[in-house]
């Protein structure tokens, strides 16, 4: 299920260098994109916190089809998975895809913004039917929502200074600069996990990047997280690079949440899962969010992958 330009990093590091003018160019395109395909319907609500947990729910297809309304959470400073554009549309990768899900349905969507702490109490109350912000898949995680069939995977990167780069190029630098202090995007069971394999370095839990980004942090070295997500971080805060330290590729599959009590909503969206990538659904939405490219046969837009991180020519 991997798609595209991170399978190049599965033996080499990459530092990316930086030319802020070009940069800012990159951003204003950036956040100007729209969706690749035709969208449907969009409609927005209100997450409610209060709401109590749902009794016994009828099938949420039945319930989809017969409201013409497919309910979608996402969360804030998901980038490039799910994010509000200069047009004030909430677009992304994640985006792309639930749009061409809910044309199968022959469906609107329904977006609710939603704290990721929430997402399972969001799915329970029936505020939502599925939540989408390139979820990195989490054990521990396991009970409080179902988690889809991959979808595709990430490569994890650190995000950083520019003046900290060369101190991170390789796994070698990284593993014997333990007085320094790292952060972890989003993934209790990665920390952990970093946790017994460095049990000398200090890990600290982060929901957002936005805080060390602004400087908020300042004990705080580096930041791991998904590198297509941390490049689209700096074109907006361009004093800061990836690094995915060599020899890199360490890649963890991105999932939606689903609810735990819909089996039959559940089968549906894994079988549209598995239908659409050999289809290429989801390496259309890569190419057009991640790489860059419109169609097969225009030229190459401005592109994370390419004129960031330069994995591709």
């Amino acid at each position: 299920l991997v798609v595209g330009a991170p399978m190049l990093l599965k033996t080499t590091g990459v530092v990316i260098d930086r030319v802020i003018a070009y940069e800012y160019r990159g951003y204003e395109e950036f956040v100007n994109r729209g969706l690749l395909n035709d969208g449907v319907d969009v409609r927005q609500a209100k997450y409610h916190a209060d709401l109590p947990v749902a009794g016994e729910i009828r099938s949420r297809l039945d319930r989809i089809r017969s409201t013409g309304w497919l309910r979608v959470g996402y969360s804030s400073d998901s980038l490039p998975w799910a994010f509000r554009n200069d047009h004030d549309e909430i677009v992304g990768y994640d985006m792309e895809l639930l749009h061409r899900l809910a044309r199968e349905l022959d469906v609107g969507i329904e977006i609710v913004l939603v704290d990721s702490s929430r997402i399972g109490h969001a799915l329970d109350s029936n505020q939502i039917d599925i939540y989408a912000s390139g979820l990195m898949i989490e054990a521990s995680r396991v009970g409080e929502f179902s988690f889809s069939k991959p979808y595709g995977e990430v490569t994890l990167g650190l995000l950083l200074e520019d003046h900290k780069r060369e101190a991170f190029q390789t796994n070698r630098q990284l593993d014997n600069a333990t007085d320094t202090k790292i952060a972890v995007l989003h993934s209790p069971s990665l920390l952990r996990a970093l946790e017994a394999i460095s049990p000398g370095r200090e890990l600290v839990r982060v929901d957002t990047p936005r805080k060390f980004l602004r400087g908020e942090m300042p004990d705080v070295d580096a930041l791991i997280m998904p590198a297509e997500a941390a490049s689209a971080w700096t074109l907006v805060y361009p004093q800061f690079s990836v690094v995915i330290p060599s020899p890199g590729g360490v890649s963890i599959p991105i999932v939606y949440a689903l609810p735990n009590s819909d089996d039959t909503f559940s089968r549906f969206v894994d079988t549209w899962i598995q239908t659409s990538i050999p289809l290429g659904v989801m390496q259309q939405a890569y190419q057009h969010w991640i790489l860059g490219r419109e169609t097969a046969t225009q030229q190459p837009r401005w592109s994370i992958i390419r004129d960031v991180l330069h994995w591709v020519d």
